[in-house]
């Protein structure tokens, strides 16, 4: 079962039987679904990717608020720019796969502190501390079972927390930026945009358009 919260992703394989539910408060979901002939084309570089979740904001979701700046362009829309991201995204549901690997017992302890404490200046040894492990050892396990390092975790989840703070448009952008863990609002900008492919005011436009 996936849980979503604001600005997660997942990706699930085509053979996965869906039976949604949604809270009371409602939702709103951008969803792309591909045909038969993208899989066909990707399996001679990688087998079809099995269902994977992207809860902190990570390649998989910043693909997907490119897609869909693509789609609020309507015909404007750049052909050659979707079929670009699309490649990516699977590409990035591949290397999302855990694999063989098998889970350490202290791995979730180390993903809630992630979550949850994103704002403070996390080192690895704190990490390595909460979870009992040589840093080095932390790091190469978080390395194989992520494919990003946990500083690039970090990022993601700020940036998805400064998403969620984005659609109010009478919160600042400084304000979000220092809310969200980074040094200040050019730190979030240049991030937000290595990320995201667009900046914090951009992103802002695209899921809410300013007031008329």
């Amino acid at each position: 079962m996936i849980c979503f919260a604001p600005f997660s992703s997942a990706f699930t394989h085509s053979e996965t039987k869906h039976d949604g539910r949604i809270a009371p408060g409602g939702v709103h979901l951008f969803t792309l679904e591909l045909s038969s002939r993208w899989i066909q084309e990707f399996l001679p570089v990688h087998p079809e990717p099995e269902t994977v979740h992207d809860c902190a904001g990570g390649r998989l979701t910043c693909l997907g608020i490119q897609l869909y700046r693509e789609y609020q362009e309507g015909k404007a829309a750049s052909a050659l720019t979707i079929d670009s991201l699309v490649w990516e995204l699977l590409a990035a549901a591949a290397v999302l796969e855990v694999g063989k690997m098998a889970i350490p017992p202290w791995w979730h302890r180390i993903i809630e502190l992630l979550h949850f404490e994103f704002g403070r200046d996390l080192r690895i040894s704190d990490l390595a501390q909460e979870a009992g492990v040589h840093p080095v050892y932390l790091a190469r396990v978080f390395r194989r079972l992520t494919k990003q390092t946990p500083g690039q975790w970090l990022q993601r989840r700020r940036i998805r927390s400064a998403c969620e703070k984005l659609l109010d448009r009478d919160q600042g952008i400084a304000a979000i930026a220092a809310e969200s863990g980074f040094a200040d609002q050019s730190h979030m900008t240049r991030t937000f945009k290595r990320y995201t492919a667009m900046t914090p005011g951009q992103f802002r436009d695209t899921v809410r358009p300013p007031r008329r």
